[in-house]
């Protein structure tokens, strides 16, 4: 199929447009296995080309908002898949291994100021548990276009049919989708005065004692991680 596409690359960029401009309605997504280390497998999502393009122009129009509400957060306590600061860049984000050494590198640098315990989490099937709903509240909260929040909801929601839940892992512009929707979780920790780092879903929250330890393990319980 790919090959197919480039033989007339912008007459089907063309079709999308149009069809966009007509009322653009997204196919079905296919579900997969995909292998992860240890031997472990997760579920993936894999979209149909069209769907994969309107999907990243829809993520890539609200990207400078994304980016701006992210600077406080990005680099300090959320360390994966680094924005690009530039929208039109190839490649927006940074997930090789340099950013994970820094995940590491952090991860010691905490430990030495003062640290005695550290509470280290992840949440599970993080990204087929993400609130559409509330995904789509924190993008209309950076003023983004109505129209393409629309698309944008209808879209996620046909893929992750019959749920209400879920967006399509394996695409730059979910890895964005993500961080903007842990971005207030990492704020509320920050607030109560914790020092943590993040990971894509894993958690590392830093304690000088074992009563912050505490604190911080009942406030993650209490935490809905499809409504932070």
């Amino acid at each position: 199929m790919v090959t197919w596409i480039e033989n007339d690359l912008g007459g089907w960029l063309s079709d999308i447009s149009t069809r966009v401009d007509a009322g653009y309605h997204a196919q079905s997504a296919r579900r997969c296995a995909v292998p992860k280390p240890g031997f472990m497998i997760r579920p993936g999502t894999v979209l149909e080309p069209e769907d994969a393009v309107v999907y990243s122009c829809l993520v890539g129009r609200a990207y400078a908002k994304i980016h701006a509400d992210l600077l406080s957060t990005e680099g300090k306590v959320d360390i994966a898949y680094r924005m690009s600061p530039d929208p039109s860049s190839i490649q927006w984000t940074k997930h090789d291994f340099t950013v994970w050494r820094e995940w590491r590198i952090k991860s010691l640098a905490a430990l030495k100021r003062g640290v005695t315990h550290v509470v280290v989490t992840d949440i599970t099937g993080f990204y087929d548990n993400i609130s559409i709903q509330k995904l789509i509240v924190e993008l209309r909260r950076l003023a983004v276009d109505e129209d393409d929040l629309t698309l944008l909801q209808e879209s996620l929601r046909k893929w992750s049919s019959p749920r209400d839940e879920g967006i399509p892992q394996g695409y730059s512009a979910s890895d964005i989708l993500a961080k903007l929707y842990l971005a207030s979780f990492d704020r509320r920790l920050v607030r109560d005065g914790y020092g943590h780092l993040r990971y894509v879903d894993d958690i590392r929250i830093f304690c000088s004692g074992k009563l912050e330890a505490r604190r911080a393990i009942a406030d993650l319980r209490s935490t809905s991680f499809k409504g932070v």
